[in-house]
């Protein structure tokens, strides 16, 4: 893990952060939950996280293509799906994680988290991003 890595993983789990997101200029981060956070950067200011370390609690499949069209370099999760890894590697993004998941789970624990479906079969960034952005409008 490199040094922006760290850095960006300590500020999230010291501060009870969901996102921690650091590139050579700024340091941003959120408390906002699911790809609320990601999606607001890509929006007003989408050159924080060009190359950017980012250390995110959660990461499925619909967060994991909105980082890889943000273009960040490296990623820390806490919990990450097995089609957001694969997204991930697929866009040379390098990756840490503490556990691996079959899919993330909505938030009553009870099927598919609907942003992950939303995009379960959507392998480009950039039409990801369209398809996100158009739900949270």
């Amino acid at each position: 893990m490199t040094k922006h890595l760290e850095k960006a993983k300590a500020i999230m789990l010291d501060n009870n952060l969901t996102l921690a997101a650091i590139n050579e200029k700024k340091t941003f981060t959120s408390e906002l939950h699911g790809i609320a956070p990601v999606l607001s950067l890509l929006r007003t200011d989408k050159s924080l996280l060009e190359r950017a370390s980012v250390s995110d609690r959660v990461i499925g499949k619909a967060a994991a293509l909105l980082f890889a069209y943000g273009r960040v370099s490296e990623i820390y999760a806490g919990i990450i799906s097995e089609p957001a890894l694969e997204t991930l590697k697929k866009h040379n993004i390098y990756v840490v994680f503490d556990e691996k998941t079959q899919f993330i789970k909505n938030r009553s624990g009870e099927g598919l988290c609907p942003m992950e479906a939303s995009v379960m079969f959507v392998e480009s960034p950039e039409r990801g991003f369209e398809i996100l952005a158009g739900i949270f409008q």
